[in-house]
């Protein structure tokens, strides 16, 4: 049953009173198949999510082939094939936020040339604003090495970091930082400020940045067109929270 009630507003918008919806209106709603509406409305979210998912195997595909050689090694002949190696696995987690409807930032720690853990950013379904892909990256890895201090670690990331995650790798000691895409709104890295160039500190991480920056560009591009689609659609509620 449909309620017809609902508030009116008044001329003069400081006031409100009990009104009643117009009769075409009402006599609409209660010939509504409600069952029948949530079911489109589910099956448009499986269609999206499956759409997503196709994208991220094809995506994967192309990363495959990009980063393996000629016989089907990885190709880390030198520190700037490393750096995009590593970078392309930070875009894959990139793409496990996504699928969880997070902002895709994606990390990965490294050590010796080799990986020690990963990361996504999933601050809103984890209902943790320190949720970052850097943080979570960090964290996994201290616990896996027992240790808070990462002196000889790397950490590759899409997006360039914020202030909070910045001053964690400080901490953290994180020998180098490798980022892909300048965040012009809260990077920390030159963007906005340069927590790394402060001469005070007592640490000084090295910085190398715009490693597949488009690639990282174009992913969080993409991400935000469809959302802006899935509140068109009404699939989305309109203030849905799209902050990293």
């Amino acid at each position: 049953m449909v309620d017809a009630g609902f508030l009116q507003r008044s001329d003069y918008g400081t006031d409100y009173r009990r009104g009643s919806l117009p009769d075409w209106l009402s006599d609409a709603a209660q010939q509504l198949d409600f069952e029948r509406v949530a079911d489109a409305v589910a099956q448009a979210r499986s269609a999206n999510e499956a759409q997503r998912e196709s994208r991220r195997q094809a995506w994967l595909a192309r990363q495959i082939e990009v980063t393996e050689g000629g016989e089907g090694r990885p190709n880390i002949a030198g520190e700037a094939s490393s750096d995009e190696t590593f970078m392309r696995l930070a875009l894959d987690q990139a793409h496990n936020a996504w699928a969880l409807a997070e902002v895709p930032v994606g990390a990965v720690v490294v050590k010796d040339n080799k990986i020690l853990a990963t990361g996504f950013n999933q601050p809103i379904g984890n209902a943790d604003p320190t949720a970052h892909a850097e943080i979570r990256a960090m964290r996994a890895a201290a616990q896996l090495l027992g240790n808070y201090r990462l002196n000889d670690c790397e950490l590759y990331v899409t997006l360039e970091p914020c202030a909070m995650c910045a001053g964690a790798m400080q901490h953290a000691r994180i020998r180098r930082l490798i980022y892909g895409a300048a965040d012009t709104k809260t990077g920390a890295c030159g963007s906005v400020i340069d927590l790394f160039a402060i001469p005070k500190l007592n640490h000084h991480t090295k910085v190398r940045g715009d490693v597949l920056a488009e690639e990282s560009r174009r992913l969080i591009s993409s991400f935000f067109v469809e959302r802006r689609e899935l509140k068109r659609q009404g699939a989305l509620p309109a203030d849905a929270d799209d902050c990293e």
